[in-house]
């Protein structure tokens, strides 16, 4: 088994724009369970004007959602504009809430959310097929933010590494799009003074082994940060290892990472030629207090002296299907009315077009609640009448009604009832009480 030599740089997203994309499927991941935001959402629209939104909100603190809406080759990403403060479930759990307006309700159309969390978009490797390293590179490149604001580097020694003497490291790091600034030190580490960095300015690093005569490991996959903010989590550890005529290569992420993204792996026998999907196998049997979980990828690669390999970040999303997940405006103008004999109650219907909508009602005695009924009634219907004698005398009642999908009169269509309606209230006339009086 033979390593590759590489060398690892942060790349800008739009290099992958220029070619088709392709996916790993499922995207929607089969373990999407594990993260217990994206569990816990719940997406219901009024096939209409928009899509209301609901999670589970996390301890570590909130998340942003977005719509990713896909047409042919092309994706859109859209914020989920967040509602009014989390309301509890239920189960007493806070729910965040968030509004996507859209009007492309059709059936089967499938609309994919996501939450968007800091991270590396893009890594790339340009690989030497030729000229394999001595060792691999240093482990476990790792920055963060010392007391005094400064900002330090370490790392662990490559794990092959048994050298006669201590090893030199060569550490480059640069501010985005600007030249490599080179440091050699024999520490596993090193601190970058924050009066030296750009306020908000955004940097990568890397470090490799600097050996004698001349040899040298390959790159670390860098890390990135915002000086005054936060490092960016993303894929460490990438390397590239070619066996016979098949190259696997693996990264490692952080379990928290691995929640909301993935990462695919590209590669280019030559500059010119189309990338290639890899997608990755799935970790094997891990504990679940791992932080970190090793992800890999096998290719095959004969006769051709170097490639590019990348990977790139996709969301972790999940998927609703419009025409599933209805959840129609609730009734407006209820009424009630004495028709003498009996009483009136009338309201009118949300209009969501071949969506029939049924109704559901329930009313009571106010003073004696245990006197209650609830019924359905089929689509269309938007008025009801309830006889006298059904009811109690010199009694207030109340009544409310609520809109649902009527899925005996269409197959396609599926969803949740609507909010209830606000009561109206009405006082039965003096008298006998019924004869007969069944309440459900």
């Amino acid at each position: 088994m033979l390593m590759l030599s590489a060398f690892g740089a942060l790349t800008l997203p739009l290099l992958v724009l220029a070619y088709k994309p392709q996916l790993c499927q499922p995207h929607t991941s089969p373990s999407f369970h594990e993260c217990p935001a994206l569990a816990s959402l719940q997406c219901r629209n009024d096939y209409s004007t928009h899509i209301h939104c609901s999670w589970a909100q996390p301890s570590h603190g909130p998340l942003q959602l977005f719509h990713l809406a896909l047409f042919r080759n092309r994706s859109t990403e859209s914020p989920c504009i967040a509602s009014p403060p989390p309301s509890q479930d239920a189960m007493g759990l806070h729910r965040a809430q968030c509004r996507y307006n859209t009007s492309m309700f059709v059936i089967h159309a499938k609309d994919f959310f996501f939450f968007k969390v800091p991270h590396v978009k893009l890594l790339t490797k340009t690989v030497d097929l030729h000229h394999p390293a001595r060792m691999g590179p240093p482990r476990d490149l790792s920055v963060r933010v010392t007391g005094e604001g400064d900002w330090l580097l370490t790392w662990l020694s490559p794990p092959s590494s048994d050298p006669p003497e201590p090893l030199t490291y060569q550490v480059h790091y640069r501010q985005a799009d600007q030249q490599w600034t080179e440091l050699e030190v024999q520490a596993r580490e090193v601190r970058l003074e924050a009066s030296a960095l750009e306020p908000d300015g955004e940097y990568s690093a890397r470090v490799r082994v600097k050996g004698t005569q001349g040899a040298q490991s390959e790159w670390s996959s860098p890390v990135h940060w915002r000086h005054n903010g936060a490092s960016l989590p993303g894929p460490c550890n990438f390397d590239c290892v070619l066996d016979g005529e098949k190259v696997r290569c693996s990264w490692e992420l952080h379990r928290n990472l691995t929640q909301y993204v993935t990462y695919n792996l590209y590669y280019h026998i030559n500059p010119t030629a189309q990338p290639q999907l890899c997608c990755p196998e799935p970790p094997g049997p891990l504990n679940r207090t791992d932080a970190v979980l090793r992800f890999s990828c096998t290719f095959s690669m004969a006769n051709h002296s170097s490639l590019q390999v990348q990977l790139q970040a996709a969301p972790i999303r999940r998927e609703f299907k419009s025409h599933k997940h209805i959840q129609p405006p609730r009734p407006t103008g209820v009424r009630v009315e004495d028709r003498g004999g009996d009483w009136r109650l009338s309201w009118t219907l949300p209009n969501l077009g071949t969506v029939p909508i049924a109704t559901e009602i329930y009313y009571w005695s106010v003073d004696a609640p245990e006197y209650n009924k609830s019924f359905s009634l089929e689509a269309g219907i938007n008025s009801h009448s309830i006889p006298t004698t059904t009811l109690r005398p010199s009694a207030q009642y109340m009544a409310k009604v609520r809109a649902c999908v009527d899925t005996s009169r269409s197959s396609h269509y599926r969803g949740y009832p609507s909010l209830w309606s606000e009561p109206v209230n009405w006082t039965t006339r003096s008298g006998a009480h019924p004869r007969h009086l069944t309440f459900y």
